[in-house]
């Protein structure tokens, strides 16, 4: 279980990611770190979405198939 304080660091992180894939939005360690970021906030639909945006821009992108 994730503890308060360890849930809203996670929602700040993610703020810096969008802020990041405002300016690159096919930054695909960037949106693999977010995709993962969410699901430790148990937001795994939201998180798919991010992951997919990987595959789209690149295919065989292994660390993003191991999620």
């Amino acid at each position: 279980m994730i503890s308060h304080i360890n849930r809203e660091n996670i929602k700040k992180v993610i703020e810096n990611y969008d802020k990041i894939l405002e300016r690159d939005p096919e930054n695909t360690t960037i949106l693999n770190n977010k995709g993962t970021a969410l699901v430790n906030l148990r937001e795994y639909q939201e998180a798919i979405k991010y992951f997919d945006k990987v595959l789209k821009i690149e295919p065989n992108n292994a660390r993003c198939m191991a999620q």
